[in-house]
């Protein structure tokens, strides 16, 4: 999945060229409004009246941390401001977590301290520091507190996920009247969301709440994912203290289109788990190179499969459509519904709006040959090396879920198991992970499946 692809790759960058090359500004996480109340030292609304260069080496940093001082006009106070106007300093280097504010824009500052000696007040963009745009209700969660006479609410956004499988870049969209529900016991409470998707529950009972959300049934709630991460479950169970409430919550849903079938085996028998079924759209079909433009889904235990959540479209279906070459986990040559080796011959499915197709079932190909292939690392006076790592990859994959890393033994030897008609890389490595050969092999039965290294003086 994509995922793991950009993970792996991040921790083979690291490896190769040091976590000292990594470095960037990391945020652990914001807290919400009410904790964040508690444990900030000033927060305030106010409009930046100037914002100026300035050399925090003054205040005893050892380099210029702190390079911006942004004086703010304030318009409501929450906590620790006194007087009309208050100055934050924070950096220009998105390295240091920094913020630029705009002169004349209106921010919900959240400012701390620097420590014991109390010098001045900073911010960075891993606080909840913001534009007081859509902030209404976390706004009124601060003020409520600063009264001291906390209302309790439950708050956020229904928006539909437009974006397609080509992972165009557009917007999330809010939908609008939509019924959103909050269940304690027999506490309810409803909303209807705004032109802008927003919903809210104002001072309402403390408890626990869960929130149901009503939908046509074009379509679902669900996470922003599809084949390339892992799906989650949805949770909209949330708790409400007499000092306490969630934080703005997101309630992201799809079209959900969908498109279910089963799979069988060349002899007719249903698969177990985790065969892999793929669809892509008819615009990148002969594109090898948009190799992410795909949704992927898995066989359950009785070889079912279902994609969920699909936009409206032209699609085909099948095995392995993802690659350009099988893998160790699907070995199966590329093969589309019905039962073709290439798009021409295929059936072009073509989903509605929101609409549900089913009995699309698939017959694998025969798994392609596992075949044993050899190699030996020797110097170039015919000893051999032991020990010496073997990266063998599928060459055509452009992620790092089909590959192994062998070792050499006594003789010089490694074994990896291949499949037939299918391209691998073998690359020798050093300790410290430099690549001191390669060799690029197509394994077939009929060719001499023996590979020798020969390195060093």
């Amino acid at each position: 999945m994509r995922i793991k692809f950009f993970c792996s790759v991040f921790l083979l960058v690291l490896i190769l060229f040091g976590f000292e090359n990594a470095k960037a500004c990391e945020c652990m996480g914001r807290e919400k409004p009410t904790t964040e109340f508690r444990k900030t030292p000033v927060i305030f609304v106010g409009t930046v009246k100037s914002v100026n260069s300035v050399d925090s080496r003054k205040f005893g940093y050892e380099y210029n941390r702190y390079d911006l001082q942004t004086t703010f006009s304030v318009n409501e106070a929450f906590k620790g401001v006194k007087g009309n106007e208050i100055d934050i300093f924070s950096s220009s280097q998105g390295t240091a977590c920094g913020i630029e504010f705009q002169k004349g824009e209106q921010y919900l500052v959240y400012a701390y301290d620097d420590g014991e000696k109390k010098r001045f007040y900073n911010t960075d963009i891993c606080t909840r520091t913001r534009f007081t745009e859509n902030k209404e209700d976390e706004i009124a969660v601060l003020r409520s507190l600063a009264k001291g006479n906390f209302k309790p609410r439950i708050y956020g956004r229904v928006e539909e996920i437009v974006r397609g499988i080509l992972l165009e870049y557009k917007e999330n969209v809010p939908m609008s009247n939509i019924k959103v529900i909050a269940k304690n016991g027999s506490n309810i409470y409803e909303s209807i969301t705004d032109k802008d998707g927003r919903f809210r529950f104002v001072n309402i009972k403390t408890g626990s709440y869960k929130l149901e959300v009503k939908l046509p049934t074009t379509h679902k709630v669900g996470d922003d994912s599809w084949g390339w991460t892992e799906k989650q479950k949805v949770n909209l169970n949330y708790s409400v203290t007499n000092r306490d409430c969630p934080d703005f919550i997101n309630i992201a849903t799809r079209v959900d289109g969908r498109i279910k079938g089963k799979v069988s085996d060349f002899q007719g028998n249903p698969v177990g788990k985790g065969v892999r079924v793929t669809l892509i759209t008819k615009e990148i079909v002969n594109n090898p190179d948009n190799n992410i433009q795909y949704i992927g889904t898995d066989t359950d235990n009785r070889g079912f499969y279902e994609f969920e959540g699909i936009p409206k479209g032209e699609y085909f279906l099948g095995i392995n459509l993802d690659l350009t070459q099988p893998d160790k986990n699907n070995p199966y040559s590329k093969n589309f519904y019905p039962n073709s080796t290439d798009s021409k011959n295929a059936a072009l499915i073509n989903l509605g709006y929101g609409q549900k197709l089913s009995g699309f079932d698939i017959t694998l190909p025969p798994p392609l040959k596992q075949i044993i292939v050899k190699g030996k690392v020797i110097k170039k006076d015919g000893s051999p090396v032991a020990g010496i790592t073997v990266y063998v990859s599928n060459q055509a994959r452009h992620d790092f879920e089909d590959f192994v890393w062998l070792k050499t033994d006594k003789n010089g030897e490694f074994t990896a198991t291949c499949l037939e008609g299918v391209t691998y890389r073998f690359s020798i490595y050093e300790k410290d992970l430099k690549k001191i050969s390669e060799i690029m092999q197509k394994i077939n039965e009929q060719s001499n499946n023996r590979l020798e290294f020969v390195i060093g003086n």
